[in-house]
């Protein structure tokens, strides 16, 4: 145990300067990302897929009413906790996969410093589960659909579909930077990446996947709650339009070409794996 602890300490000495570095991109792609939920949530464009899962759910197991229109009322109230508790879950399948990852990982190449960056990965991800619903709660205190009200129709659709699309492009550069940063990703990068490990798939491909899994337990909820037909056909032209196309089809290709500018730019593995060159290896 000491010397798991001393060689922990080792890492965080070696790589202070770039960890610091890390968690700067971290605080920018998070505000980035809560400031797009913030965004496009309102929109009524189209929801991601783990928004319309979390409206399903708003709407048939908490103080939200669906009305005739197939809306979820008060929604931006209790979103933040619904999200939370989704990633609760997504974090216990991102820590097992990972596990297996790493002692995998391990087993082939006795590569003890993986371990201690699993941890610095949990630890990170145990964080962002917290702030980052709590980011989305503080957006929501000055952006509501208030922008809209005194709009013709006509005018709020366009104004809403001009956010939706500012708003995703902001989504795809926040979670590019929360995977670039490499400490800190969020359970729903992390869920994607340890899935691709796991899988030998492309981050894309593993995006693409988790985007389809996310959304299933919301179209599941959908079937099954007594609602009247005319009801659900609404809710799924409110929360499964185009807006929700992009984020299954577009959000991995995207977040995937914007990866490979940033390492073009600045290679951090690169210029973390440098700094062992110059110091003692870590060993088991």
């Amino acid at each position: 145990m000491k010397k798991f602890a001393s060689n922990f300490k080792q890492l965080i000495v070696i790589e202070w300067k770039i960890l610091l570095y890390r968690f700067g991109i971290f605080v920018v792609g998070w505000y980035l990302f809560t400031l797009a939920i913030a965004l496009y949530t309102p929109t009524m464009v189209g929801a991601s897929q783990i928004d319309f899962t979390i409206f399903a759910f708003l709407g048939v197991f908490s103080n939200s009413k669906i009305d005739g229109a197939g809306s979820i009322t008060n929604a931006l109230g209790q979103y933040s906790t619904y999200l939370l508790l989704m990633y609760v879950v997504m974090m216990v399948i991102t820590v097992i996969m990972g596990a297996i990852n790493t002692a995998l990982d391990f087993k082939k190449n006795k590569n003890v410093e993986k371990i201690y960056w699993y941890i610095l990965f949990v630890i990170g991800d145990i964080i962002s589960l917290f702030i980052i619903p709590l980011g989305v709660q503080m957006q929501f205190l000055y952006i509501t659909d208030a922008i809209y009200a005194n709009l013709s129709e006509k005018a709020a659709n366009y104004l809403r579909i001009w956010i939706f699309v500012i708003a995703f492009l902001t989504y795809c550069i926040s979670i590019a930077l929360m995977v670039y940063c490499s400490i800190m990703p969020g359970v729903y990068n992390s869920i994607a990446e340890e899935s691709r490990k796991l899988t030998k798939m492309s981050y894309q491909a593993s995006r693409v996947l988790w985007d389809f899994l996310l959304i299933v337990p919301g179209v599941l909820i959908l079937i099954i709650v007594n609602w009247d037909a005319t009801i659900k056909l609404n809710f799924l032209i409110n929360y499964l339009s185009f807006g929700t196309i992009f984020f299954i089809f577009l959000t991995g290709p995207i977040v995937n070409q914007i990866l490979k500018l940033f390492n073009k730019f600045y290679n951090i593995k690169s210029k973390t794996q440098e700094l062992y060159n110059k110091k003692p290896q870590i060993i088991v």
